[in-house]
């Protein structure tokens, strides 16, 4: 179940933990819904990374793009400021994947009657064009066919990392 803050599991996760052996006094501390599907998925730190990241974790976001960048000049060979760069860009297309207009629902509403969104054709996703991608990667928009095939690849490092972790996730829980 997801809600429209984008958390995994429509409820809180709570853990009962004794403090010491000596200390049996208990505590309860918070693990935030989507801790608790990274945690069970036992994915790459990349993938829990993001996944943390769509719950406005600033820094499992901070992190995520880090290790994205790291994989980026690792895969593709090229220098950190473009790989960073690259994998800005590729870290906001996984997360804010959804139609600006009907926030990924496919429809709108028109009068009293619901209707397939005009802008995503009833899909539910956005269309990133070269030219918002160019400018959040703060480069020229006619250099960016020329980083185009290696903004695909972080992009596919980056898609198949957040997709092992919903995938395990769905399968150690059912």
């Amino acid at each position: 179940q997801a809600n429209n803050k984008g958390v995994i599991m429509g409820f809180e996760e709570r853990l009962n933990a004794s403090v010491g052996t000596d200390n049996l006094k208990s505590e309860v501390l918070k693990l935030m819904p989507v801790d608790f599907v990274a945690s069970l998925s036992g994915a790459s730190s990349l993938g829990s990374d993001i996944m943390r990241s769509s719950d406005y974790d600033q820094s499992a976001l901070r992190r995520a793009l880090l290790l994205l960048t790291r994989d980026a000049i690792n895969a593709l060979h090229i220098g950190r400021g473009v790989a960073s760069r690259l994998s800005v860009v590729a870290i906001n297309e996984v997360l804010h994947w959804q139609c600006r207009r009907c926030n990924g629902a496919g429809e709108v509403i028109a009068g009293k009657v619901r209707i397939e969104c005009p802008d995503c054709n009833g899909y539910g996703t956005h269309r990133w064009s070269d030219g918002e991608r160019a400018r959040l990667a703060r480069l020229p928009t006619d250099t960016w066919r020329k980083w185009h095939p290696k903004y695909v690849r972080v992009l596919e490092i980056a898609r198949v990392e957040l997709s092992y972790v919903v995938g395990l996730a769905k399968k150690r829980m059912g």
